[in-house]
């Protein structure tokens, strides 16, 4: 939670019907980290302190290699993630209908496409990766 107040902000609200997180505003999360951990936890600071986050490790314009960033299409948090690829080896994952780290959950018989697909695509591009 501590993380979440001062470094991420990785609240789970949406304004959207279609997400089961729809009726948690985000004034409900800045609640909780003013009651957590002070009055000075507002949401002036939080977001200043996601900012600053974003600027140290590059937010959206991330630096590095061999990267892979997958995200599930219904998860709240996965617009807080890398949605396209940045370069040839920083690429991002996407899976439709899917959760939150949906693509290290066990394989089950009635995995969705879009996950199979998923680590496929992983599982090749780790594999480009340790032979180069």
């Amino acid at each position: 939670m501590y993380q979440t107040c001062t470094e991420f902000g990785f609240f789970q609200s949406s304004d959207s019907t279609a997400q089961p997180f729809s009726g948690i505003p985000l004034s409900y999360h800045v609640q909780q980290c003013s009651d957590i951990f002070g009055p000075e936890f507002n949401l002036s600071m939080i977001t200043d302190s996601v900012q600053k986050t974003n600027e140290f490790y590059g937010g959206f314009k991330i630096q590095g290699s061999h990267i892979i960033f997958p995200n599930g299409l219904i998860d709240p948090w996965h617009l807080l993630g890398i949605n396209s690829d940045l370069s040839e080896d920083l690429i991002a994952v996407q899976m439709e209908d899917a959760a939150h780290c949906a693509n290290m959950y066990p394989e089950l018989p009635e995995d969705l496409p879009s996950v199979l697909s998923a680590r496929q695509r992983i599982f090749q591009l780790l594999i480009k990766w340790l032979h180069s």
